[in-house]
């Protein structure tokens, strides 16, 4: 929200939506980088493949299933569905 309101230059609801489905830098979240989460179409920011299960213990992230942890160090960024109407 903040690169949104950033780039929109105001808290006006309209201009922030527009800020948000066309941002112009990378945001760095808990879980990924988002480089253009959204779009007019797509509001939502994170797909089924970047989300794991796990803890963090003594500073090291626990994981819950073997799966999550053999790609712990991959780099998770959302999945683009394709435009079903093109």
């Amino acid at each position: 929200m903040a690169a949104a309101f950033k780039q929109a230059g105001t808290t006006d609801g309209i201009k922030v939506r527009e800020a948000l489905e066309n941002l112009q830098t990378k945001v760095e979240g808990v879980v990924t980088v988002y480089d253009k989460p959204f779009t007019h179409d797509d509001h939502e920011a994170i797909t089924a493949n970047i989300p794991v299960f796990g803890e963090v213990k003594g500073s090291r992230v626990v994981y819950a299933y073997e799966e999550d942890a053999k790609k712990g160090s991959d780099i998770r960024t959302k999945v683009v569905k394709k435009d079903a109407k093109k």
